[in-house]
């Protein structure tokens, strides 16, 4: 029981690692890029499972690739026999390579700008991948003006087109400071507006106090209602418990005298 549990659980993982089926028909956009990227999933498969021998390989190329890629490869001349594994993926690598539309591809790299959130790190791996499809004599060169033109940042841009000749590897490093230095900038401003509001707003006993109705309350001078709108008619009046001024006997806070006959 422990064997076939061992068994199962090593199946499992396996159909884990499978690439997906490859897609031929229905979804027919830059067919060449994504079978590249599939049969590089392939060759990771076989290293992980450490699958070598050809005609097991060559099987389950058609098997994992699904149906519609067994359909076009059925008619595809110069495939192989039955252990000749090379000569079938480049069968099809031919076939998918044969479709590629350089203008299309050229187009599609142009085109290509950074995308909202997408660090300039990320944009640049996107323009690698998009530029495999194009027939470009110095892609390095190509890839380093997008990266410059496709940026999301006129004020980046412009800082490095004042930098003649700065290599891609700075642009990139160059690229990742700014991107640190707006993350930082970004979170000391959020920072900021929260303790601005938290200085704007009262303690809740103060927020009590302010907010509490003033009338009914009495004034300490005179003892009437206050405040007043005008003068305390207590202000220059002599307490006549104390003797001090600018408060009635009634409100006097003093030790009351005592009176002896």
């Amino acid at each position: 029981m422990a064997a076939q549990g061992g068994a199962t659980g090593r199946s499992a993982r396996v159909r884990d690692l499978q690439p997906p089926e490859f897609q031929v028909y229905s979804a027919p956009t830059r067919p060449a890029t994504r079978w590249k990227r599939w049969l590089r999933y392939l060759e990771n498969y076989f290293q992980l499972t450490e699958v070598t021998d050809p005609c097991t390989k060559r099987a389950a190329l058609l098997r994992l690739a699904g149906v519609e890629l067994q359909e076009l490869f059925d008619s595809l001349p110069d495939t192989g026999g039955a252990s000749d594994y090379e000569k079938a993926a480049s069968a099809l690598t031919a076939h998918f390579r044969a479709q590629v539309n350089p203008d299309l591809e050229e187009l599609t790299f142009r085109r290509a700008r950074q995308q909202r959130g997408e660090a300039m790190l990320e944009f640049h791996w996107r323009l690698v991948g998009l530029a495999s499809s194009c027939e470009f004599v110095d892609a390095a060169r190509e890839i380093r003006m997008q990266v410059i033109l496709g940026c999301r940042s006129d004020e980046f841009r412009t800082e490095i087109l004042c930098k003649r000749g700065i290599p891609l590897e700075s642009i990139l490093g160059a690229a990742r400071a700014w991107e640190q230095a707006d993350e930082l900038s970004a979170h000391l401003r959020r920072q900021l507006r929260v303790e601005e509001a938290a200085a704007q707003s009262l303690p809740p006993a103060l927020e009590e106090a302010r907010a509490a109705p003033t009338r009914g309350k009495h004034c300490t001078h005179c003892g009437g209602s206050g405040p007043h709108r005008n003068q305390c008619p207590a202000r220059g009046a002599t307490c006549g418990n104390c003797g001090k001024m600018n408060h009635y006997a009634r409100v006097c806070q003093s030790r009351r005298r005592t009176h002896h006959r």
